[in-house]
């Protein structure tokens, strides 16, 4: 019965022409979203992506390579990239940098607090601190993707923008500063249940959205000395932004 339902699941991702690689990855963001690593079996994925059990070792070489590219496809999404193109895009001013700063946090945001997303972030902290990080490869496949796939291209893309927003401060000011408006992206999307049972509200409507972006944008570039014209415009694009990125309540 069950290589009947496997052939079935070939011949219909045949038809729609996709990899054996590509469903592999396709189920496997369905499964470990829903389940979570451990919960899930090699068998399991195998059998949901109509493929043979051979495979997963073929194309991935183990389950947390797997998820490893699992992940990596999610980030891919234009949804994701869009936020990290704020930061690519050069400021020809500091004035232009605070407003790209406070465009990217609202986008960031409203991404990863999107009702209907994968939460490629929330998964991957929530690996991280399962018993799944106790095995070594998994561990080491995590650190190394959510380095190589978030922190790193973020971290520096947005350093380079608080360099023109702050070019009095040092190297290191505008990159721990750069580390903590993306640490503090995170933090809501990964904690997301217990924030919103706190404040009574949810994290992605107005005026709780508004709030929260603002006081990231403001806070963190505050340590910054930024000139008073520059603090202005932070605090007017975080309202501006979030009006068009809030969910309407």
């Amino acid at each position: 019965m069950i290589n009947s339902v496997i052939r079935l699941k070939y011949i219909m991702n045949t038809k729609r022409k996709i990899t054996a690689k590509e469903a592999l990855i396709e189920a496997a963001a369905r499964l470990f979203a829903e389940k979570g690593y451990d919960a899930v079996s090699t068998r399991e994925l195998a059998e949901a992506s109509g493929v043979n059990l051979g495979a997963i070792q073929y194309h991935f070489g183990s389950k947390a390579r797997l998820f490893v590219e699992t992940m990596a496809h999610l980030w891919d999404e234009p949804a994701h990239q869009a936020p990290l193109a704020l930061l690519l895009a050069p400021a020809k001013d500091e004035i232009e940098a605070v407003e790209r700063v406070a465009q990217f946090v609202s986008a960031m945001l409203a991404y990863l607090l999107r009702d209907d997303s994968t939460g490629p972030c929330r998964m991957m902290f929530r690996e991280t601190f399962s018993s799944a990080s106790q095995d070594p490869e998994m561990l080491e496949a995590l650190t190394t993707s959510f380095v190589k796939e978030i922190t790193q291209p973020y971290n520096d893309s947005m350093s380079q923008l608080l360099r023109v927003a702050a070019p009095q401060a040092s190297n290191e000011q505008v990159e721990w500063c750069a580390r903590a408006i993306i640490a503090q992206c995170m933090f809501p999307a990964t904690q997301r249940p217990f924030i919103e049972r706190m404040q009574g509200a949810k994290l992605n409507v107005n005026p709780c959205f508004q709030k929260m972006v603002t006081e990231i944008v403001c806070f963190t570039l505050s340590v910054l000395d930024l000139s008073p014209a520059a603090g202005a415009a932070g605090r007017e694009a975080a309202r501006r932004f979030t009006e068009i990125d809030a969910v309407a309540g």
